[in-house]
């Protein structure tokens, strides 16, 4: 049996929904990368915890779905 990788394990812990649960497992000035042709402009980086609330609100809203909908997917 194949196990879980230990970041996906940690990935886990973060609920979409309160995004301070990143705090547990990121550090304060992490940076997400994010890449996808087909939403181009949400391309970019994301600085902190800011800038990932940031990016989940920006997806919910184009998608009619709230963040935690859009995690669990």
């Amino acid at each position: 049996m194949k196990s879980e990788h230990p970041n996906i394990t940690l990935l886990k812990r973060f609920n979409p929904a309160n995004p301070n649960t990143l705090t547990e497992v990121l550090d304060d000035n992490f940076v997400w990368h994010y890449i996808n042709p087909e939403l181009k402009e949400l391309e970019g980086d994301y600085y902190g915890l800011s800038g990932l609330t940031e990016f989940f609100n920006t997806l919910a809203g184009r998608t009619n779905r709230s963040s935690e909908e859009i995690f669990r997917n």
